[in-house]
């Protein structure tokens, strides 16, 4: 097994699947409900079961155990696109820690934002290629976040725009894609096939309605989806592992 299988074996369960819990929103946000406590917060998802967590290398400092019983997935970079106070007057995406240090702190795997459209692609995507080129240099598997750029605020898309910018960032090298919800199964089942890699739903803002959370990972998981990367619908509920651990039964659930 090579050292790239052997990091996704950590990251993925034996189904083939996983839930991956980001909680790297310091890096857009500042301080944020949820992740004020870092260190309870990791202590709950663990004990939640996750089978992975998506940090900066920064934050991995401040656990209170060891991250050995899950995967590490490190953010490498940051962007000023979601954060509201103070509010941006430039878009920004940058490289804040590098693959020296990814690997410093035993990291399965990195992640990274990839912008289309607007002022940062031209950066983004020089960003994103340099990273992946270099990481595949040293097996280790690139995380690649495809996201619309449309100004400031969250990221909003068509179908066909996230399917083109998924399989853009396939074509690029990515080698799992953590995607936002197409909005029906028939047309996420499109972006699975086209991509060619692992897709991850990506949980994007907070929702009220766990209920219609739970419809959205069933069938993006029904249309191929291998797991999901989820934030704040998992650390800013009010029983932080009981969450992780639904979640868990819905990913890992045979269909």
């Amino acid at each position: 097994m090579s050292g790239f299988e052997r990091r996704l074996s950590r990251i993925f369960s034996d189904d083939g699947r996983t839930v991956i819990i980001a909680i790297d929103h310091g890096l857009f946000f500042g301080s944020i409900k949820g992740l004020i406590d870092f260190k309870t917060t990791v202590t709950q998802l663990l004990e939640g079961g996750a089978d992975a967590l998506q940090m900066s290398f920064a934050m991995t400092r401040f656990t209170k155990e060891p991250i050995t019983k899950c995967g590490l997935i490190v953010r490498l970079d940051t962007t000023n696109l979601w954060r509201q106070k103070p509010k941006p007057q430039i878009a920004l995406h940058n490289a804040v820690f590098n693959l020296k240090q990814a690997i410093k702190a035993d990291a399965d795997a990195v992640v990274v934002y990839l912008f289309i459209g607007g002022e940062l692609e031209r950066k983004s995507f020089s960003l994103v290629s340099d990273i992946i080129n270099k990481a595949h240099d040293y097996d280790l598997p690139v995380i690649v976040e495809p996201m619309i750029e449309k100004g400031i605020g969250e990221s909003i898309a068509e179908p066909t725009e996230l399917i083109n910018a998924a399989r853009l960032a396939v074509e690029m090298g990515a080698d799992i894609l953590k995607v936002d919800y197409t909005g029906d199964q028939e047309s996420f089942k499109e972006l699975v096939k086209t991509s060619s890699v692992p897709v991850l739903l990506r949980g994007g803002p907070k929702r009220e309605s766990q209920s219609l959370i739970d419809e959205m990972v069933k069938d993006a998981i029904k249309a191929g989806a291998r797991g999901v990367v989820f934030g704040r619908n998992v650390w800013q509920t009010e029983n932080v592992t009981e969450r992780v651990k639904h979640l868990i039964s819905l990913v890992h659930e045979k269909f």
